[in-house]
C-alpha cells in the first residue's frame, strides 16, 4: 500500500509529529501540553460545525434545550464552542453570558462587602 502526498501535506504532517513527539519527550511534560497537542490533532466535532454555520444556538435549543440548562460541563463545552468557532455574534449567547457575569460579579460584591466597607 503507498501514498501520495504533496510536499505541503508531507511537511504539515512532519510538523505535527514533531510537536507531538517534543511534548513527549520534553522533561517537563504536563497535562497541558498533552491536551494542546492531542486537541491539535483532533477532528471538529458536529457542534464545531454548527457554530461555523451559525446554527448552533438554535439547534441547542431545539433539540438539547433540557441537557443545555441542565447539564453545567455540556453548557461550559458549548460557550468554548461558541466562542472558538462562531465568526458572528449571536445576540442570544451574549445575552447568557452577560447574566453569568453579572450574577458571578453580583456575588463578589456581597463576599467582599465586609472588606470595601469601612468600619465606623
Amino acid at each position: 500500500m503507498s501514498f501520495i502526498c504533496s510536499v505541503e501535506t508531507t511537511r504539515n504532517l512532519y510538523i505535527v509529529i514533531n510537536n507531538c513527539l517534543n511534548v513527549v519527550n520534553d522533561t517537563k511534560f504536563n497535562k497541558e501540553k498533552q491536551k494542546a497537542a492531542i486537541l491539535g490533532l483532533a477532528p471538529r466535532t458536529f457542534y464545531a460545525e454548527l457554530a461555523q454555520q451559525s446554527d448552533l444556538y438554535s439547534f441547542l435549543h431545539t433539540y438539547l434545550a433540557t441537557i443545555f440548562e441542565q447539564d453545567e460541563k455540556f453548557r461550559r463545552e458549548m460557550y468554548s464552542v461558541f466562542l472558538e468557532y462562531s465568526p458572528e455574534i449571536v445576540p442570544e449567547f451574549e445575552t447568557i453570558l452577560l447574566e453569568e457575569l453579572c450574577k458571578n460579579l453580583s456575588y463578589f460584591l456581597e463576599y467582599t462587602k465586609p472588606w470595601r466597607i469601612p468600619k465606623q
